[in-house]
């Protein structure tokens, strides 16, 4: 029997074995930073940058670190609509 075929999905860890996680991300923050000051025209918006984008990242990893985290719970609790602050606290106390 051929072994191959019962292969559903391949995941990889993007931790630079494959791809430049670094750039990758930057990349993808911008593009993130670009459409939210477009939806969300404040202040606090436009005084965001993707390097505090990534010190937000990092202080999360570093709180989060060690602990499971379910963000399905998360935002399944939630009561309708777009996620909000009250989602996820620990993310939009930073951005305030």
């Amino acid at each position: 029997m051929n072994h191959c075929r019962q292969i559903k999905a391949i995941s990889f860890d993007g931790d630079m074995t494959l791809w430049d996680f670094q750039k990758v991300m930057r990349h993808s923050l911008a593009i993130t930073l670009a459409e939210l000051r477009r939806r969300v025209p404040r202040q606090a918006a436009s005084d965001l940058t993707i390097d505090k984008m990534i010190e937000i990242r990092n202080a999360v990893a570093a709180e989060l670190k060690g602990k499971v985290a379910n963000l399905r719970k998360s935002v399944s609790t939630h009561s309708g609509g777009p996620l909000n602050s009250s989602a996820v606290p620990t993310m939009s106390s930073r951005l305030t």
